[in-house]
């Protein structure tokens, strides 16, 4: 009985067509994650690439590719097999310096994945000077093969795009929580821009939560003054462990520094979102984009997470990995603070209380996520102003009052430090 709660109350909390999706796609319960941390030269190389190598009958080929702007984190969902990591830096900042360093996990060191099972905390890295193994010499030769050329390359910034695309749909978003691999695949982890790139206006960063999408910004985005602002949508699988998301958005906006030298930044963060703003400006890895963020403003989100989360966790016949960050207590919840704010960045702390309690939400909540939770001291006590409006979970992004209050919010936000 307990794990039939658990699906059908997370069901509710995220969405009705959720069922659907798992049994469209049953595999994904046999998928297992390869997750991990990416350490190459950091002086003059501008980005690396993590290649997902399968042994397959003896010969082996490249399925996944994930690219980062700097050493950061990497995930894979992975159907059960036999897996190597290895990792390419991508050309130097100096046109004379011709070397392509290679990395890998191990000696190289394959990795053995079941049905379910997950690989996490591995460490791909280059070590000068080190003797290349036969194992890892055959690694190269793979990463100079045909294979790379298919690899999925599942990170999109900067690409522009319409709130209208189909990856930014309600169903885009279930997709994104119930099953992060095959999201991966059709859509891809993005920092979107809704319109070219102009240096003279401030980004707005848009950021969904637990089973969000773009979309659900349409109305916010139509009151956003475009003369001033430009936005900017971060779209990312739900369902992935928080962290791989805070660290992907981090790298995204530190890329996007780096081309761009954009001055300063706002974030606007709905639900979960509001977790990843807060632990990706607090990182020690934010560097200068963060210093850049004037306006953080995050609604209705789960500061002391969320019970139902915690029900699927203990006793729902799969887990989401979300869940576990953001069931109450989590290690993920725990750290959400772990740095300050930066310096001259003002955060403001929006939530709704309309409904009462609700099967997902006991006790005053917004239907989705209790007063308490939304209103936990410490979010306060960072808050320069905390607003209450009479809306529920969904209903607060399409609101008059709450696009009013951000609009205010933006204006003071381009004034003058």
């Amino acid at each position: 009985m307990n794990r039939i709660i658990g699906v059908v109350s997370i069901s509710l909390l995220c969405g009705a067509c959720a069922l659907r999706i798992i049994a469209d796609d049953l595999g994904a319960l046999e998928r297992g994650t390869i997750s991990g941390t990416l350490r190459v030269p950091t002086d003059g190389w501008a980005r690396s690439t993590v290649f997902l190598i399968r042994e397959d009958v003896g010969e082996d080929s490249v399925v996944a590719s994930w690219s980062t702007f700097r050493p950061g984190t990497f995930s894979f969902f992975v159907d059960p097999g036999t897996y190597y990591l290895a990792a390419l830096a991508a050309a130097p900042v100096d046109p004379h310096h011709a070397e392509r360093p290679v990395a890998w996990y191990g000696e190289p060191t394959a990795l053995r994945i079941g049905r379910g099972e997950s690989a996490t905390g591995i460490d791909v890295d280059y070590r000068p000077g080190r003797r290349s193994s036969r194992d890892a010499a055959r690694l190269e030769q793979v990463l100079r093969g045909p294979s790379v050329r298919f690899a999925l390359t599942a990170r999109r910034v900067g690409e522009l795009a319409s709130l209208d695309d189909e990856r930014f749909s309600p169903h885009a978003g279930q997709v994104g929580l119930w099953n992060p691999g095959l999201f991966a695949e059709q859509y891809g982890w993005g920092l979107y821009f809704l319109e070219p790139y102009d240096p003279r206006r401030m980004p707005v960063v848009l950021i969904h939560g637990a089973g969000g999408y773009a979309r659900e910004w349409a109305r916010v985005v139509s009151q956003i003054d475009r003369s001033r602002f430009q936005v900017w949508a971060f779209q990312y699988p739900s369902g992935a462990r928080l962290q791989l998301a805070v660290d992907t958005l981090g790298d995204m906006l530190e890329e996007l520094e780096a081309r761009h030298h954009y001055g300063r930044l706002a974030i606007v963060a709905h639900s979960v979102g509001g977790l990843l703003a807060r632990a990706a400006v607090g990182q020690p890895s934010a560097l200068s984009w963060a210093r850049r963020v004037c306006l953080l403003v995050t609604i209705s989100t789960p500061w002391r997470g969320q019970a139902m989360a915690r029900l699927g966790v203990d006793h729902a016949p799969f887990v989401v990995g979300s869940w576990i960050d953001i069931a109450p207590g989590s290690e993920f919840l725990r750290s959400v603070r772990s740095g300050a704010l930066p310096v001259g960045t003002r955060y403001d702390l929006l939530f709704g209380y309309r409904g009462g309690g609700s099967i997902v939400a006991p006790g005053s909540s917004d239907r989705k996520v209790t007063v308490q939770s939304m209103l936990d001291p410490a979010a306060q006590e960072e808050a320069t102003k905390v607003y209450g409006f009479d809306e529920d979970h969904e209903g607060i992004l399409t609101s008059e009052d709450v696009t009013h209050t951000l609009r205010r919010l933006l204006d003071g936000a381009t004034s003058p430090r």
